[in-house]
């Protein structure tokens, strides 16, 4: 799909959070209604949305630019009178880099969105939040560690695995009362692994992790502590706390990144370079030494080396010469 300029949009849409169970008012099928373009001034964001990461969205507007827009954000409609409204699921970042680019081209004034019907109900949207970001790639070990708990609590919340309180076992049992064999559900571990392809023991890692984060925020985890025996509550607190110090942690290194620009440091000259090669053949065996000379006269030719980093560079060269 095309939508605009480049905004183009291939890859997978979450649907592991749409099989919401039939206790809930509304159920909703498993898939979005459609991906279609959509203006960007009739989506509407929560107050409450965390704030975003300026140098991301400028990172994903510049992508947008060359590449298009890889993944389509998620929208749930909202009728407005005879218009029509979009509330944010998820991909607050991509919309902003949209909005970025719109505010100096016209032809990026709409985004691909997966669209899903108004009476997706709240829990849902949260979830699907949670899953689309455990599919992104780029995300930090620490964010995708908070996602994963909060994610379990509220598979837990919508009825969709099984509780602390239930009896785990096989995936099929009987039926005391009827002799037929019912399907259980599914325990965490195994809705999980099924949702992403992840082992239990990663699970794990990654659950101990939110739960380090969340103490460190304050949040004081009593009890028992794995994923199974914790309730829904105690799992989305622990990862909302979790992405709580995720994101301060990133705040923190943006802000002194402001305060401490980088430094400009100047190339070496012709004679540094070749210093640095003089010594790498000294420590290698005599037999290498006319191949790594060719080596050396080429490179110093195409020197991009910074003063400052002879050592990383040696290391690079040393790197560069045994793969000869």
């Amino acid at each position: 799909m095309k939508i605009g300029n480049k905004l183009t949009t291939k890859g997978p849409i979450p649907n592991v959070a749409m099989g919401l169970s039939a206790g809930l008012r509304h159920d909703t099928t498993r898939r979005p209604r459609d991906i279609r373009a959509v203006g960007l001034d009739s989506i509407d964001i929560a107050a409450d949305r965390r704030p975003l990461n300026e140098e991301r969205v400028r990172e994903l507007a510049e992508s947008f630019r060359t590449v298009g827009l890889l993944q389509p954000i998620g929208l749930r409609m909202k009728p407005d009178g005879f218009n029509m409204r979009y509330d944010l699921i998820w991909g607050a970042h991509r919309l902003a880099a949209a909005k970025l680019l719109a505010a100096n081209d016209p032809e990026h004034s709409s985004i691909a969105a997966a669209v899903f019907d108004e009476e997706m109900p709240d829990e849902g949207c949260r979830l699907a939040e949670i899953a689309e970001n455990l599919h992104r790639q780029e995300l930090t070990p620490a964010e995708r560690a908070a996602n994963t708990t909060a994610y379990a609590g509220w598979l837990k919340k919508l009825g969709l695995v099984q509780t602390a309180g239930q009896k785990s076992g096989k995936a099929r049992r009987k039926d005391s009362k009827t002799s037929r064999l019912t399907i259980s559900q599914p325990t965490v571990h195994e809705k999980m692994a099924a949702d992403f392809g992840v082992e239990s023991r990663t699970l794990d890692r990654r659950h101990q992790t939110a739960i380090q984060l969340a103490e460190r925020q304050g949040l004081k985890v009593e009890g028992a502590k794995s994923l199974e025996a914790m309730s829904a509550d105690q799992l989305i607190e622990v990862g909302d706390k979790a992405m709580e110090a995720t994101h301060n942690e990133s705040a923190r290194v943006n802000n002194k990144n402001k305060s401490s620009p980088k430094k400009i440091k100047e190339p070496l000259t012709s004679e540094e370079a070749t210093a640095i090669w003089l010594k790498l053949l000294e420590s290698l065996p005599e037999y290498q030494r006319p191949q790594v000379a060719r080596a050396a006269s080429a490179w110093t030719k195409h020197n991009h080396v910074l003063l400052g980093d002879i050592d990383t560079k040696y290391g690079q060269a040393r790197t560069i010469t045994m793969r000869l």
